[in-house]
């Protein structure tokens, strides 16, 4: 007997707006990899993180920042989703992040994380 369960779209959107790291973490596969391309990983050099601990470390250093997050458009199905997030700094500082991640059994186990930063 096979028993799948879904992404809870809703529940990572409000895990993301509340900037709660332990419940993004939770959405991802014990495996989980994530490569992430920004101003200091461009796409020749990415950033991959491997594992779901390494995930955790990602989301708790990004909450230690003290950034609003606000979820501008969010799809999901039972293989994949995309999120973009538009984050903003207390000194006006802007940052875009468009991921689009591959699911298996309701949690993501791949992601490919796009940041733009305001210059």
């Amino acid at each position: 007997m096979t028993t799948t369960t879904g992404f809870d779209l809703g529940a990572m959107i409000k895990a993301i707006e509340a900037d709660d790291p332990a419940r993004q973490a939770a959405a991802y596969a014990q495996d989980a990899v994530i490569e992430v391309q920004n101003r200091d990983h461009g796409p020749a050099d990415p950033l991959i993180l491997r594992g779901r601990e390494a995930v955790r470390a990602l989301l708790d250093d990004v909450a230690t920042r003290k950034l609003e997050h606000r979820v501008q458009r969010a799809v999901a199905d039972e293989r994949t989703g995309a999120l973009q997030v538009r984050c903003r700094y207390s000194d006006g500082a802007s940052v875009i992040c468009s991921t689009a991640f591959d699911l298996e059994d309701g949690q993501i186990t791949r992601e490919t994380r796009l940041e733009v930063w305001d210059g």
